[in-house]
């Protein structure tokens, strides 16, 4: 049975960045929550599903230029998703039977990716990072481009994400690919 594009709904949403660094290395840990549900109808069959999932990197950072938080630096860590994912595939005939796909699982992957931070001037800036992984998963990809703007004790921040992941389910064989994309805005508090 083919579930693409059966689930598009988000009910809620969390994402959060904590890092510290030094003048040449670091690390941080960012993670993201997600929890999404939908229903769709069809002409032969509809469909009822819900996916939460915990998507959590640690790595570190090397800043080969000069100064924090700032020029390219290459990031290597670990990420970690926990998925729950379940869809009913409902035949309208009573004559056939639904189907269930019930997907629970943990994935652990080693991270290698990229940043580069810059200033346009002195308040306005932006970030950009790429980075992907693989191990448990069948690989998973994440971009992100922001735009800044410097507060004395922050930085405001938005732009786009797009991350897309690959997951072999292991009850039954299949796979899950999930692809979330979209406009991201944050704020980052800086000490």
């Amino acid at each position: 049975s083919d579930f693409s594009d059966i689930l598009d709904k988000i009910d809620m949403a969390f994402m959060g960045h904590l890092e510290a660094q030094g003048d040449s290395f670091g690390a941080f840990a960012d993670v993201m929550y997600i929890d999404m549900g939908d229903n769709k109808n069809f002409d032969l069959f509809y469909t009822n599903s819900d996916l939460s999932a915990i998507v959590l990197d640690v790595a570190g950072v090397w800043s080969p230029g000069d100064g924090r938080y700032k020029g390219f630096e290459v990031i290597g860590g670990l990420r970690y998703i926990d998925l729950d994912f379940q869809a009913n595939l409902v035949p309208n005939d009573p004559d056939f039977d639904p189907i269930r796909l019930d997907a629970g699982d943990s994935y652990s992957d080693f991270l290698i990716g990229a940043r580069y931070i810059g200033d346009f001037n002195p308040k306005w800036g932006y970030a950009l990072r790429a980075d992907g992984s693989f191990g448990q998963t069948d690989g998973t990809y994440n971009l992100q481009a922001l735009l800044t703007y410097k507060f004395t004790h922050g930085v405001l921040e938005g732009g786009y994400r797009y991350f897309d992941v690959d997951l072999p389910i292991s009850n039954n064989g299949g796979e899950l690919d999930m692809t979330l994309n979209g406009v991201v805005v944050g704020y980052t508090f800086v000490w």
